[in-house]
């Protein structure tokens, strides 16, 4: 088990950020709901709660492995770019 004192506070600082976002999206959702908000609206909101509370799940399996903060923003990053992304069209090793 990890100790407590060596998880890197930056990591969980974005863990609280990205939990406090889709908790107040949720909230928001519900609202919505009950003001009779369009459908599209309560998708797109229900995609962005989605989208901060994996951010937050990746976050807490990256400080299960020990990771740094930078290592989870990377990974994102890398995430985003996909192979594809990594060296321009037609270019060869």
């Amino acid at each position: 088990m990890t100790n407590a004192a060596s998880l890197d506070r930056p990591l969980i600082a974005a863990l609280i950020l990205f939990a406090a976002i889709g908790g107040l999206i949720a909230t928001d959702i519900a609202s919505d709901l009950a003001e009779g908000t369009s459908s599209s609206h309560i998708v797109f909101a229900a995609l962005a709660m989605a989208i901060a509370l994996s951010g937050a799940a990746v976050g807490q399996q990256f400080e299960r492995w020990g990771l740094t903060l930078a290592a989870f923003f990377f990974d994102d990053l890398l995430l985003a770019i996909g192979p594809a992304g990594s060296r321009p069209k037609g270019e060869t090793k």
